[in-house]
């Protein structure tokens, strides 16, 4: 190691929190957040370009801080994102470096905002002429041609376009995707990324007959050129979907798949074929996230209205190791609407989640201690300076304990990836 590196781990080390109770063992359960909403919190994300917890729904208050329908938590207490909203959001997602926020709004206050809005680090700005009905879903995707921001929700028209149910921005333009959702509500309510042995392609649950000329109930494949049909889709709206272990993994309403056999809330594809997740679920399924982990599954969050879940327990929010479902404490009194990963902890939006003893509040969060946290190098469930340590170690070598950003070499930068992904 050279004489300027030890220097700035040497300032590293020093700058390090030092305190005793960050040394103790993770200990899982529910720890009060902040500042509470008050009002329902539907959508919540991690936005690594600002490091902080983004969340949205319909409040007009985090705590004493006055936040009209979107807020952000940056580590030590929350704030609004410009003037807000006059409307609820229901959707966040990070397009090419910049935050985008969805819902049923209409203005900022200052501009008409028609239910789309990208935050350009010091104002909302409008994204063409919008929508014009509610979003209800964001991602962004690859699918060959360049990144593209997809929308899904009640609309009929995308940049005064007919687009229905489901669209695509290019960055200087709002796009359908052929014809459309088709048959019943013509609803999209959820989208996720996935290749299922197919190749790269968007995924569009919602209440649905079909997609373009091809039938497929309540959920169907867009490649970036055509539609297809997952297999013969889910008999009842997908209202979430969630990639977990290579899989794909719908929640909803549904109680079988589309033409026959069980699927409980809850139903994976393997790219041929549907089938019921892990024993189902007793009611509907509205959230769903993955937490990858690079010794093996990692979890799948559910959150919703059920009250049982694989055969276990758990009012309307779970975790699943890869083998068993298992309850997040009291849960949640009320409806579950979101779910996100900032740091340690696992965020969880609702109307009102009420934890027993504690005061009805729509957004709390979860202690995790997963193992395989990025730069968690000893696996104790946290991101701390026993981690620097390792990468000490290990310094200049390959092949070792140490490699956080895989570049083959520990140095540095790795230690830059652990502050970062800093807990302890």
């Amino acid at each position: 190691m050279s004489r300027f590196a030890r220097l700035f781990v040497w300032c590293v080390m020093v700058a390090l929190p030092t305190t005793g109770a960050r040394a103790q063992p993770c200990v899982p359960g529910f720890d009060p957040p902040p500042a509470t909403p008050d009002g329902a919190v539907v959508a919540l994300l991690d936005d690594g370009p600002s490091g902080g917890l983004v969340l949205g729904g319909s409040f007009t208050t985090v705590g004493v801080t006055a936040a009209s329908n979107i807020a952000r938590f940056d580590g030590a207490g929350f704030m609004p994102i410009g003037p807000g909203f006059d409307a609820g959001v229901n959707a966040l997602t990070i397009h090419a470096g910049d935050l985008i926020a969805a819902g049923n709004f209409t203005t900022d206050g200052v501009q008409v905002l028609a239910r789309i809005a990208r935050w350009t680090g010091a104002a909302w700005a409008p994204l063409g002429s919008g929508l014009n009905s509610s979003v209800l879903a964001l991602t962004s995707a690859n699918l060959g041609a360049g990144p593209g921001l997809y929308a899904a929700g009640q609309f009929t028209s995308a940049g005064g376009a007919p687009a229905v149910g489901v669209a695509r921005w290019s960055g200087s333009s709002w796009s359908a995707l052929a014809n459309g959702l088709v048959g019943g509500a013509r609803v999209g309510l959820a989208l996720a990324a996935h290749d299922d042995g197919r190749g790269p392609a968007l995924f569009v649950g919602g209440s649905f007959l079909g997609a373009g000329t091809t039938p497929s109930a309540n959920i169907a494949r867009w490649d970036g050129a055509a539609w297809s049909a997952v297999g013969a889709g889910l008999a009842g709206p997908v209202r979430a979907i969630a990639v977990y272990d290579g899989r794909l993994i719908a929640g909803g309403d549904f109680t079988a798949v589309s033409g026959g056999g069980p699927a409980s809330r809850l139903a994976v594809w393997d790219g041929s074929v549907w089938a019921e997740f892990a024993g189902g679920a007793n009611g509907p399924v509205r959230t769903l996230l993955a937490l990858p982990d690079p010794a093996g599954p990692g979890l799948l969050v559910a959150g919703g209205e059920f009250t049982q879940i694989g055969g276990v327990p758990a009012a309307r929010v779970a975790i699943y190791d890869g083998s068993a479902w298992s309850a997040l404490g009291p849960g949640s009194a009320s409806m579950v609407r979101a779910l996100a990963r900032h740091g340690d902890s696992l965020y969880i939006g609702a109307d009102a989640l009420t934890p027993v003893g504690s005061p009805a509040a729509s957004l709390t969060r979860w202690t995790l201690c997963q193992a395989g946290l990025i730069g968690d190098l000893n696996n104790d469930g946290r991101v701390d300076g026993a981690d620097i340590t390792v990468i000490l170690s290990n310094w200049g070598q390959t092949g070792v304990a140490g490699d956080t950003n895989n570049d083959g070499v520990i140095d540095g930068a790795d230690i830059t990836v652990v502050l970062n992904n800093f807990n302890g």
